[in-house]
C-alpha cells in the first residue's frame, strides 16, 4: 500500500512540475507575444513617420514652386503696371488736365 501512495505521489509531483513549467512556458509565450507586438507597433509607427514626412516633403516642395510661381506672375504684372504707367503716364495727365480746363 505504501508503493501505490508513494507513487501517486511521484506521480503528483511529477503532474505540478509539468504544470508549472507549463505555466513557465505559457507566461514566455506571452511576453514574447508582447515583445513582438511592441517591435511590429514601433516598426509600423516608424513606417507611418517617415510616410509623413516624404508627404510634407512632397507638399512643402509644392507649396514653394506654387509660391514661386505665384511671386513671378505678381511680379511680372507689376512690371508691366509699372511699363504702362510710364508709357502712358503723359498721354494721362494731358487728358486730365483738358477735363479739367475744359478742352
Amino acid at each position: 500500500m505504501e508503493n501505490i501512495v508513494t507513487k501517486i505521489i511521484e506521480i503528483d509531483r511529477a503532474a505540478n512540475e509539468k504544470l508549472a513549467r507549463s505555466k513557465q512556458q505559457q507566461q514566455q509565450i506571452l511576453e514574447d507575444a508582447r515583445a513582438d507586438a511592441r517591435q511590429q507597433q514601433e516598426e509600423l509607427e516608424k513606417k507611418a513617420d517617415n510616410r509623413i514626412a516624404q508627404v510634407e516633403l512632397y507638399h512643402e516642395g509644392e507649396y514653394r514652386r506654387i509660391s514661386q510661381e505665384l511671386s513671378e506672375k505678381f511680379d511680372a504684372s507689376v512690371t508691366a503696371l509699372n511699363r504702362s504707367f510710364e508709357e502712358k503716364h503723359e498721354q494721362f495727365e494731358t487728358e486730365i488736365f483738358n477735363r479739367i480746363v475744359g478742352e
